[in-house]
């Protein structure tokens, strides 16, 4: 059971509504066609919930886009507490660059399986 003393569980979007823009670091993902590409990261040590009891301790990385209507994106990873946020940005981008490999190469690859 969980004591009473915890905080409750929140959603990442509430969460992320609540860090100071002080704790956002823009950094540039790459270099598109109209100029570089740039989001804001931060990241979190979180305990993941499960049936409402803590679960699992991971990071949270949110990133998100810059100007007056934001959109976020959330990515948990297991990588040690050591991990420094410079990682986590490279492998944002790193991330996008195999996803178009993958759609170049073949646009069904969704629909590839193993036999």
């Amino acid at each position: 059971m969980v004591p009473e003393s915890e905080k409750k569980p929140v959603d990442f979007a509430t969460l992320a509504s609540r860090i100071n823009s002080f704790f956002w670091y823009r950094r540039k993902v790459s270099e598109g066609t109209k100029g570089p590409i740039e989001y804001e990261f931060t990241k979190r040590r979180i305990t993941l919930c499960k049936e409402g009891l803590p679960y699992k301790t991971v990071w949270l990385i949110i990133k998100r886009t810059l100007g007056a209507n934001r959109e976020y994106s959330y990515y948990i990873s297991n990588a040690p507490p050591s991990t420094r946020l410079k990682l986590f940005v490279w492998l944002s981008g790193v991330r996008w660059a195999i996803e178009q490999c993958f759609e170049e190469a073949n646009p069904n690859w969704a629909w590839i399986t193993m036999r």
